[in-house]
């Protein structure tokens, strides 16, 4: 079997993660909007924006929960060469710092740490691959989407059909909306509902194959 190949980082690591982390920072500052990550890095196995987040964030002093389905050697072996983070927490998610997930699969958000009152930034920020994140106010100029429900339709609610997120809260002038697809039902469940009690929380950054969109703790989700 050959051995997993070595990609390419950054190509510059200072400059480019830098530009990366001002959207991230921009992003959690303006929940449910949808950004381009300037810096995007293909590695099989994921989004080339999941891996240029990794890249920006993780450093040897992070540590990283991968969920099963990025269990690869080769995302692995990239992952410790170009972050040199601890990837062994497979088991323990509730002491990793990030946490990579698939939005196709169940979510149980209690497996992370939330924090605590005393130090709620002590909590774990949730890296989420998603299908397609859109802004269903621009893309209509101004008006909200009619989607199959509206028009008298019955709509399935799962991970592969998308959903509409009313957005509310800190950063968010009056509240907003973005459709989300490739997001697993108890995920939904998990942010219409929040089982932890503010200030503890999970901040959570969704990604497609180029795009990051931040919802924060503080952001009020209800379905559409």
């Amino acid at each position: 079997m050959a051995p997993a190949q070595l990609i390419a980082g950054l190509s510059s690591p200072v400059f480019d993660s830098q530009q990366n982390f001002r959207v991230l920072l921009d992003a959690m500052a303006r929940p449910g909007t949808i950004a381009s990550l300037p810096y995007c890095v293909p590695l099989d196995g994921m989004h080339p924006a999941s891996f240029g987040v990794l890249l920006t964030l993780l450093d040897a002093k992070s540590s990283l929960y991968l969920a099963e389905s990025f269990r690869h050697e080769t995302i692995m072996r990239n992952i410790a060469f170009h972050c040199q983070c601890n990837t062994q927490y497979h088991s323990l998610p509730a002491q990793a710092e990030f946490a990579l997930l698939d939005g196709h699969q169940p979510f149980n958000g209690l497996l992370f740490n939330g924090g605590t009152n005393e130090n709620p930034h002590h909590s774990t920020t949730l890296l989420i691959e998603v299908e397609q994140l859109e802004d269903t106010l621009a893309a209509n100029d101004g008006q909200t989407t009619v989607s199959s429900q509206d028009a008298g339709q019955e709509i399935k609610r799962g991970a592969e059909h998308p959903v509409t997120l009313l957005l509310s809260g800190p950063g968010i002038a009056t509240e907003t909306r973005v459709r989300v697809t490739g997001l697993h039902p108890s995920a939904l469940d998990y942010l219409t509902n929040r089982q932890h009690v503010f200030p503890a929380g999970l901040d959570m950054v969704f990604i497609t194959r180029n795009k990051v969109m931040a919802l924060p703790r503080t952001t009020q989700v209800k379905e559409a």
